[in-house]
């Protein structure tokens, strides 16, 4: 194995730097990392006008005093430094037989609930045993598989003993060889795809590439910085979707994936947009621009049926005309509307709106009931949209400011769950997702009373007028309240199991309610829900650990 190279590091070296068909071009100052953009910077300024600043170079290769070799692919004369896009540390060719890419802030997410002892037994076969990947694909250009393979080294000092676990994707081509360009497009396609997935922006740690002699050498290239994380560390309940979900399912999600019209123009862009850190002006621009997109990509060819003119009666210019003095005839009345009809209302390119509403009405209802972006919420966003684009100042007070950051988070959790369908998932699926802890959800307001009532993850019972007013008088009802639940569905407020709880609690004895004994019931007659609503057809009551005992 060659240098290691961190992408979260700086690296500079005195190199001196050599062409296959220039030769060698003298001394120079070789620099990469987190924060520098690989270049080189020539002793002699005049090897910049040798060079020419229209050329593009494939190769070169920059040795240090110390020996070791650096191989520059792609570069070109910017100013007065040589642009390399990609660093290789050892002499190569640029045809690699595999990439191997570490991420930061996925290894939580692939391996939740590890152990000491899990890590040391890699494979073994617990309830925490390891599920790799493990794909074969074909795109037009390119046959490949994609694995994982988890890494396990063991430090110790003294009588300490270090534990050190990570995920390596390795990407191996089944028909030829990777060229230098695919070490950072294979890390970027894997990215987008994981970072949709887990509404996290993956970060790449280290990259290596595998010479057809089986050496081994890390790369690295341009790529974002990682995002700070105010001093905490990522848990498994901050990820968009579990990996349990997708377990047995990755080569069908790849293969959707690879073959989506949406991926290079649209999911590339979502995923990127995870980091955007801006104005919040541009970041609802940049995230109403993608909706636009995919609404204008999900309906195009599609145009608006030309008018005749006959919908515009019953309208106020039908009452207007009806005004006009002398009176006009049908036949007036018609040729007015067909003229209204021609200029306004004629057939064509369908406007933004009218694609996003035919887009809406396909996605499953559930998911836009709990969504719950309203016209209203639309329509704002979409002023302000239109407002930025033409340069203008939006009006904070006149677009309700404070909405806007929510409003921005539905459109890319909508757009998350077309990129779910996009890649072979279910609605089922994404409603799964919400009951994680990820902030794609959590920021957008969904209607959390409707997702419990479509995942069953709540009671509700319907009540009359006067029974939600009656319950209202009753003090401490919110928290731990009991009801006899009757076989037609009626609750009745059950005061006295509600004693027998208090006295149960008074008594200390720790450990599982023993509810059968508390309330003189079998366990499968009582249901305690965690959350419970009481309703009207215009109220609504919500209740903490409720208990519904069935009427003996």
């Amino acid at each position: 194995m060659s240098t290691e190279i961190d992408f979260s590091e700086n690296y500079s070296f005195d190199v001196v730097v050599t062409h296959d068909e220039l030769g060698e071009l003298g001394d120079a100052t070789l620099r990469f990392g987190v924060d520098h953009w690989p270049h080189l910077r020539f002793a002699d300024w005049r090897m910049y006008d040798r060079l020419g600043e229209n050329r593009k170079y494939e190769r070169f290769s920059a040795t240090t005093k110390s020996g070791d070799v650096f191989t520059l692919f792609d570069c070109s004369v910017v100013g007065f430094s040589l642009s390399i896009d990609y660093i290789v540390a050892g002499d190569v060719t640029a045809e690699f037989k595999a990439i191997g890419i570490r991420f930061d802030d996925i290894n939580e997410w692939f391996m939740p609930f590890r152990q000491v002892e899990d890590k040391i037994s890699p494979n073994g076969n617990g309830e925490n045993a390891l599920r790799p990947i493990s794909v074969s694909l074909k795109t037009d250009a390119q046959s490949f598989t994609l694995s994982t393979e988890t890494i396990v080294k063991i430090t110790h000092k003294g009588e300490d003993h270090i534990v050190h676990e990570h995920v390596l994707f390795n990407f191996e081509r089944t028909d030829g060889f990777f060229s230098a360009s695919d070490i950072r497009e294979k890390s970027h396609e894997l990215s987008t795809l994981l970072s949709i997935l887990t509404a996290i922006p993956l970060t790449v740690v280290n990259v290596h590439v595998v010479c057809n002699s089986g050496e081994c050498h890390y790369a690295f290239f341009s790529t974002f910085k990682k995002q700070q994380l105010d001093g905490r560390t990522r848990s498994y309940v901050d990820y968009f979707a579990a990996k349990s979900l997708l377990d047995g399912r990755w080569q069908a999600v790849f293969e959707k994936y690879y073959q989506s019209a949406y991926r290079k123009v649209l999911w590339v862009r979502l995923a990127g947009m995870q980091r955007y850190d801006g104005f919040w002006e541009y970041k609802a621009l940049g995230y109403v621009s993608l909706l636009d997109k995919y609404v204008g990509e999900r309906t195009k060819g599609q145009k608006r049926n030309p008018s005749k003119g006959n919908e515009l009666k019953g309208t106020k210019l039908h009452a207007a005309l009806r005004k006009v003095v002398p009176q006009l005839s049908e036949e007036q009345v018609d040729s007015v509307y067909s003229v209204v009809a021609d200029i306004f209302l004629k057939g064509g390119k369908l406007s933004f709106g009218e694609q996003y509403r035919i887009v809406l009405g396909t996605m499953d209802e559930d998911i836009r009931s709990v969504i719950n972006m309203t016209d209203r919420d639309f329509g704002q966003i979409k002023r302000i949209r239109d407002a930025v684009a033409h340069g203008d100042a939006p009006d904070l007070i006149e677009t309700d400011f404070s909405r806007v950051g929510i409003i921005v988070s539905k459109i890319a959790l909508m757009l998350t769950y077309w990129a779910f369908m996009d890649f072979g998932l279910t609605a089922k699926d994404f409603l799964s997702c919400l009951a994680s802890h990820s902030r794609l959800h959590l920021r957008a307001d969904i209607d959390r009373v409707q997702l419990a009532r479509i995942t069953n993850s709540a009671g509700f019972f319907k009540l009359t007028e006067n029974q939600f007013d009656e319950l209202l008088k009753i003090k401490s009802l919110r928290i731990q309240s009991c009801f006899i639940k009757y076989e037609d569905g009626r609750i009745e407020y059950a005061p006295h199991h509600v004693e027998a709880l208090k006295g149960w609690y008074k008594k200390r004895e720790g450990g599982v309610i023993p509810v059968a004994r508390i309330f003189g019931q079998s366990e499968d007659k009582i249901k305690c829900w965690g959350q419970a609503y009481l309703e009207t057809e215009t109220r609504r009551l919500e209740l903490t650990q409720a208990y519904f005992i069935e009427s003996a």
